[in-house]
């Protein structure tokens, strides 16, 4: 999988994901998956604040999608 994040050449600290300069690598250690829609998806003000949603593939296919959704402020 390519984790566009992290290897990203505009990363200063290239594979690690870190919130302030002095800060620890927030990767390590966790297991990551990275899914991209191609379709706007649309979500509930709860989903967002909870950070979880489940996602139906489609209607004639019933099995579902969990994600928790992760949010992230680079400046």
């Amino acid at each position: 999988m390519y984790d566009d994040i992290a290897t990203n050449e505009l990363n200063p600290t290239h594979g690690v994901i870190i919130n302030h300069l002095e800060g620890e690598d927030l990767y390590a250690g966790v297991p990551k998956t990275l899914i991209y829609f191609y379709e706007p998806i649309e979500l509930e003000q709860y989903q967002l604040i909870e950070g979880k949603v489940t996602l139906s593939q489609s209607q004639g296919n019933h099995r579902n999608l969990n994600i928790e959704l992760v949010y992230v402020y680079w400046a």
